[in-house]
């Protein structure tokens, strides 16, 4: 067995882990969670300072002024439990940090999952590939759209609902799809895990 103890530790921290499908909830799988949930909060505090040192304080020591705009943004951030500043310095940067996600979210939206889902709807018509991706979007959309149904009585109606199953059973391909690829993604962590634990800590001398 290997005689690193960095590797003890990991191979201990997994059997404590997988624990959790023997023995269910326990004082091991427990102190394994802490541990994880420790480690990583330290390390986005590491990192935190980090940031703030490389952006912030380096920059002012060298005499960057213009970085005393964010960094008194971000120290107003944690005034905010303190009553008598007023709420509308405490505010700022949290309207700050809205605004400025949901823009970059909306921009990048409408970009990746409008725009370019368009263009890559319009195909050429000559292969089958670009037929069942055009009959897969129209389907899907057609499945989605309630309120302006037409009869079902009349042709159009019965085109609709032809294509309106057929939006259902691509959604249900496409989670069915999802559900195995995170299922996959799993076990290859598994496998990771189990290669680990056989390789690098019980064959390794």
């Amino acid at each position: 067995m290997s005689t690193d103890v960095g590797i003890w530790l990991g191979a201990l921290c997994t059997l404590a882990v997988l624990s959790y499908y023997l023995i269910r909830e326990s004082i091991v799988y427990r102190l394994a969670e802490h541990l994880f949930v420790g480690m990583g909060a330290a390390h986005a505090i590491v990192l935190g300072w980090g940031t703030v040192r490389d952006l912030a304080l380096n920059p002012l020591v060298k005499g960057k002024f213009i970085v005393l705009i964010p960094l008194c943004l971000g120290i107003a951030l944690y005034a905010r439990p303190i009553r008598k500043i007023p709420k509308w310095i405490t505010n700022l940067p949290i309207a700050l940090l809205v605004g400025i996600g949901a823009g970059i979210s909306i921009r990048g939206i409408i970009g990746s999952q409008v725009i370019s889902q368009v263009r890559a709807t319009m195909l050429p018509l000559n292969t089958v590939n670009n037929w069942v991706i055009l009959l897969s979007v129209l389907s899907t959309i057609t499945f989605f759209v309630f309120s302006l149904a037409p009869s079902p009585k009349s042709p159009l109606g019965a085109a609709y609902n032809g294509l309106s199953r057929l939006g259902r059973g691509v959604l249900m391909v496409t989670f069915g799809a999802a559900f195995a690829n995170a299922a996959i993604m799993r076990f290859t962590l598994l496998a990771g895990r189990l290669q680990f634990l056989i390789h690098s800590w019980i064959l390794t001398k």
